[in-house]
């Protein structure tokens, strides 16, 4: 479940593994777009250094692994079978995106599975008043 996904995060930001993190990507962009497939979560990430370095260290990738997230799926992390892609942040447009990025409510994109956010790509309408698919 996508929801479990974002409590892993958001506890990563309080055990101190990651500094924040913000959406990008697919699921950042669904609440400005008509839904459409994603297989995937994009999350920024600010990485000491990172615009000095060719190789960096992933943060939060010795907690994940700690806590028995092992498992990489393309060029993601899998965290409660969704697969996240940690982005470093490292140009102004990143840093702008990371520094302005909203809180919002996520109940609005979580399912009980992954297969009603994919299909959610060939409806027409948007959300509903509850916020559900």
């Amino acid at each position: 479940m996508m929801k479990k996904t974002f409590q892993v995060l958001n506890q990563m930001v309080v055990d101190g593994a990651i500094e924040n993190y913000a959406v990008a990507g697919a699921i950042g962009a669904i609440f400005y777009v008509e839904p459409f497939l994603t297989q995937d979560i994009d999350v920024l990430v600010v990485t000491p250094d990172a615009k000095y370095r060719l190789v960096i260290e992933l943060p939060g990738w010795e907690y994940l692994k700690a806590h028995g997230y092992n498992e990489i799926r393309k060029e993601g992390i899998v965290v409660e079978d969704w697969p996240v892609q940690f982005m470093p942040v490292s140009n102004p447009l990143e840093e702008d995106a990371y520094g302005t990025a909203q809180t919002l409510d996520m109940q609005l994109i979580t399912s009980d599975s992954k297969k009603s956010l994919r299909d959610m790509g060939s409806r027409k309408s948007g959300w509903n008043t509850n916020g559900s698919f």
